[in-house]
């Protein structure tokens, strides 16, 4: 994952987080979950993403693993 980047895009006017190698190869959206998406950070020793997902027009914390699974809540 050192080679890669983390970023935010919208689709359909919504922020999503994509992933992709530093030349642009292999995009990927990270998640699949409905909602925007924002502020995306990888925690190393985790081995996963944490990101900020709004629901409801409230911001909360979720994760997903390396491979944009395993959905989980954190607030």
């Amino acid at each position: 994952l050192s080679e890669r980047l983390v970023f935010v895009a919208p689709v359909n006017e919504i922020d999503k987080v994509f992933l992709c190698r530093i030349d642009g190869r292999d995009l990927q959206r990270l998640t699949r979950v409905p909602g925007e998406q924002q502020e995306p950070h990888f925690a190393e020793a985790l081995q996963r993403f944490f990101f900020v997902r709004t629901i409801d027009r409230r911001q909360q914390i979720f994760s997903v693993d390396i491979e944009g699974d395993d959905l989980r809540s954190h607030t």
